[in-house]
């Protein structure tokens, strides 16, 4: 199957080549099949916010495959519009992902477990569907809904 892959990278340094190949903080945010020949052009380039609204929305998922981090605002804007995503377990991202439910964690440096779990959503359509259900379900009753926040705030006050 061939993909495209738009990579967003907030750390953009002087030595793109060097830059990707070293793999640190790289985000891949839109994989979808095509037909077309593979090709992966690298476009360093500033995104607007609804430019990449537009892109996280019409990816199948995203993928954070950190070497380090302490989050990624990238999780929550694919969780913001439904999109599961892969993520290596470095920092806080582990606490935003529930593994296997709305994402899946892998461990970082491990290219072999991140292909499989990336192949694993391009062969299991419906599972990728399940967690874009689970992230909307999590947004309306989990632990970051405004319903929950809002309760937990009254009661907090009402100590």
């Amino acid at each position: 199957m061939e993909l495209i892959i738009i990579i967003i990278d907030s750390k953009f340094n002087s030595n793109p080549t060097k830059h990707i190949l070293d793999k640190i903080y790289i985000t891949i945010i839109y994989i979808v099949p095509t037909k077309a020949p593979l090709t992966i052009p690298f476009l360093f380039i500033f995104i607007e916010l609804n430019e990449l609204a537009d892109l996280i929305r019409g990816a199948l998922f995203t993928v954070c495959p950190y070497t380090d981090a302490t989050q990624s605002g990238v999780v929550y804007s694919s969780f913001a519009l439904n999109t599961p995503v892969i993520a290596t377990n470095v920092g806080g991202l582990s606490e935003m992902i529930d593994d296997g439910k709305t994402g899946i964690i892998v461990p970082p440096k491990d290219v072999d477990v991140l292909a499989n779990a990336i192949q694993s959503y391009l062969d299991n359509p419906v599972f990728l569907q399940q967690m874009s259900e689970n992230i909307a379900e999590s947004a309306r009753l989990g632990k970051g809904s405004w319903n929950v926040i809002a309760k937990e705030y009254v009661e907090i006050y009402n100590k």
